[in-house]
């Protein structure tokens, strides 16, 4: 987020109060050079217009010389609009008349409230520590022209509940969407979660170098409780994690992504139960005692469940057990493959 940029642009006279909003929400995305890269489902949401409108403002601000649109293609195909903000440069005569002062039309009515159309997103890269000026006590509001139209009922078209925007046209999307997909979490599209995937796509990488890291790192983890939690943009996007991430899953994926999360092994709950009763002096059964069990004797002793009432002992027994019965699981598969 600029804010040099947002007072100059708070200072234009664009012709239409929503194509200012548009030309604002840009700016609030911008880095301090003016670039960002947002797609235009993005902007529609968040000025509570459609995305037609959208396309229609930013051609028309393209038009009149206060923005200047890229076509940019990645390395692996993906594309997507980068927009450079010229506020100095723009000229609100070059539109034709009819465009210029025409009133906003139903399409480009809100659709909300007024109150949340310019909340800072990050899909932008971080801002140059430069102190932005300082703006006017009394620079020029947005028109009160567009006052709120409530439509739920296309509201509910566009944006459904938990529902991100298009990502066709923006990677950093792309790359969260798959991460949700991946993982069946719900992580929104805020400043913080933002930040961490464009700082690397505004680097080196690309989005599918992100979602190859999501694909390596879920199938690692997904499955180990512990573990699992690490699945989040905080974890894969920070630089230093990233770095490291990228060649393990370059290789994983060379070798044609094999599995690699171990699945729960199936235990026999008669052995444990017996086992446990047999630990706590609880049963004469002097069955043959199996690797699982003086595994879990051991751990048991050193957790002192004897000490523990019933219901948690058990439950702690139970849990040793089971991680028990994996370990030894996973360490024989390992020896096999090996062999």
């Amino acid at each position: 987020m600029s804010m040099d940029l947002m007072v100059r642009v708070m200072k234009l006279k664009v012709g239409n109060p929503l194509r200012k909003l548009v030309l604002l929400k840009l700016a609030d995305n911008a880095s301090d050079k003016g670039e960002c890269w947002p797609s235009y489902q993005h902007i529609a949401e968040h000025c509570e217009i459609t995305r037609r409108s959208v396309m229609n403002h930013i051609s028309a601000l393209c038009q009149c010389g206060f923005l200047r649109k890229e076509f940019r293609k990645g390395m692996n195909g993906n594309a997507s609009n980068v927009y450079y903000l010229t506020p100095e440069n723009g000229d609100i005569s070059r539109l034709k008349d009819s465009e210029t002062d025409s009133p906003p039309s139903e399409e480009d009515s809100p659709e909300g409230s007024e109150q949340d159309s310019l909340g800072s997103e990050a899909n932008s890269p971080p801002s140059a520590p430069d102190s932005p000026r300082g703006s006017e006590p009394d620079s020029p509001r947005i028109s009160h022209s567009f006052e709120p139209v409530k439509e739920p009922v296309i509201k509910q078209k566009e944006c459904q509940a938990d529902e991100l925007p298009d990502d066709f046209d923006d990677p950093a999307l792309r790359v969260l969407n798959h991460m949700n997909r991946t993982t069946g979490a719900k992580f929104q599209d805020g400043k913080t979660t933002m930040g961490f995937i464009n700082g690397l796509l505004v680097g080196e990488y690309v989005a599918d170098e992100l979602i190859l890291v999501i694909d390596h790192r879920t199938e690692l983890w997904a499955n180990d409780l512990k573990m699992s939690q690490y699945l989040s943009p905080k974890t894969l996007f920070s630089f230093e994690n990233f770095e490291g991430y990228l060649p393990l899953a370059r290789k994983w994926h060379d070798d044609g992504r094999p599995a690699l999360n171990s699945k729960p092994v199936e235990i026999d709950t008669e052995e444990r139960d017996i086992a446990r009763k047999r630990f706590l002096g609880t049963s004469i059964n002097i069955m043959q005692k199996s690797a699982i069990e003086f595994a879990t004797r051991k751990s048991a002793a050193t957790a002192g469940i004897k000490n523990m009432s019933p219901e948690v002992a058990k439950k702690i027994w139970d849990k040793l057990w089971q991680d028990n019965a994996q370990r030894i699981h996973d360490n024989e598969k390992i020896n096999r493959a090996n062999a």
